[in-house]
């Protein structure tokens, strides 16, 4: 009974901690709707009464009230694009105290704010008492892509671990933020996700290992089902054992690769990623991979007399097959092998991660570049 009680202490700690991360989200995520779309309100029940801001100007400090802040978003018609685009980057809850991170892309002169909030939570109500914000040059363009992860912790019904793979997370990652696109991490149910398969000895994954804004990321996706495809101009799939599990017959994520790339964008996944792919059929009931030349991992190199083999739901390179993909792969790992057909870009193991997320950049930024002539 004692250990009862201790286990459901701490699991009313744990939801109530949740609860209070989610309310600090929502708080942030009230400021970033309420400046981008010139809705004031927002901005009123984001804000406590006595709020301090900080600010430069003019080379001084500047210390606006909240009245005066919060009117120059009641200017404009409510509801109306103000030109700014906002995403949290970072939350940090202890006890009643809280801070944000978050980035505003303005559209128009290509500047990016770097703004900092402090919360505290009084009344069981949780308000921004205090905001900052730095801004410079950024190389950032506002558009996004979207990397789809699996929650799956174990191979099927077994103990046995499970995992996405780190390297082909962050390799991506990497492109794709340097080419200065926003990147968002999802998964079918949302929340934390298991990673694993560390390289310590790789420079790019030693650069991203303990960097706070990636692991609130991971331990913060979004759920499939609450985003739209019309977000976003790609969408990329790393590998990993647990790729192969709650991913390609999620209809959402179904829903947003076929939403993705019927707007023109890109479709990307390296080694078991490629099993998100899979399963995806276009509006006019074509399978997305149809007459297509895709690759992954092949069965002719997975280990089936390894335990993991026997939990996985499905074969990759058989599903591409019946799709009436064409499927190729190489015959030793490691080897670069990779494939780009049209719009979907496909790389056999994890030493293609880089080069895969750089195709659908030079892709994507062509396509842009195209569309900002018209």
């Amino acid at each position: 009974m004692r250990y009862l009680s201790i286990l459901l202490f701490f699991t009313l700690i744990t939801l109530h901690a949740q609860s209070d991360h989610e309310q600090v989200t929502a708080v942030v995520n009230d400021y970033l709707e309420g400046t981008s779309y010139n809705r004031p309100e927002l901005l009123e029940r984001a804000f406590h009464p006595e709020i301090s801001m900080y600010f430069s100007k003019d080379d001084a400090l500047w210390m606006p009230s909240r009245e005066q802040y919060i009117g120059f978003f009641s200017k404009a018609e409510p509801g109306t694009f103000s030109g700014r685009k906002g995403n949290i980057r970072l939350v940090e809850v202890a006890g009643d105290v809280a801070i944000a991170k978050a980035e505003v892309l303005f559209t128009r002169n290509g500047r990016l704010f770097i703004d900092y909030f402090l919360l505290k939570r009084h009344d069981d109500e949780w308000r921004i008492m205090s905001k900052t914000a730095s801004n410079g040059p950024s190389n950032q363009h506002g558009d996004r892509i979207l990397i789809v992860t699996s929650n799956a912790d174990r191979y099927g019904d077994t103990d046995l671990p499970n995992a996405n793979h780190f390297g082909e997370i962050v390799h991506a990652y990497d492109v794709f933020v340097k080419a200065g696109y926003t990147v968002d991490v999802a998964s079918p149910d949302g929340g934390v996700v298991p990673v694993s398969y560390f390289n310590t000895r790789d420079s790019v994954e030693n650069a991203y290992i303990s960097d706070p804004e990636l692991w609130y990321r991971l331990q913060n996706t979004q759920n499939v089902a609450d985003l739209s495809g019309q977000d976003y101009t790609g969408i990329y799939f790393p590998g990993g054992g647990a790729a192969m599990f709650g991913v390609a017959d999620n209809p959402d994520v179904q829903r947003l690769t076929r939403e993705i790339y019927e707007k023109d964008g890109m479709v990307g996944a390296v080694c078991h990623g490629t099993a998100g792919i899979t399963s995806t059929r276009l509006s006019n009931g074509e399978a997305l991979v149809a007459n297509a030349e895709i690759t992954g991992f092949p069965e002719a190199l997975e280990r089936k007399d390894k335990p993991y083999y026997e939990t996985f739901p499905f074969s990759i390179e058989g599903r591409i097959l019946a799709a009436g993909g064409k499927f190729q792969a190489a015959e030793k790992l490691n080897a670069g092998f990779m494939i780009a057909d049209g719009r979907i870009v496909t790389g056999m193991d994890h030493s293609t991660t880089a080069k895969v997320a750089g195709v659908m950049v030079k892709m994507l930024d062509k396509a842009r570049e195209v569309a900002n002539r018209r």
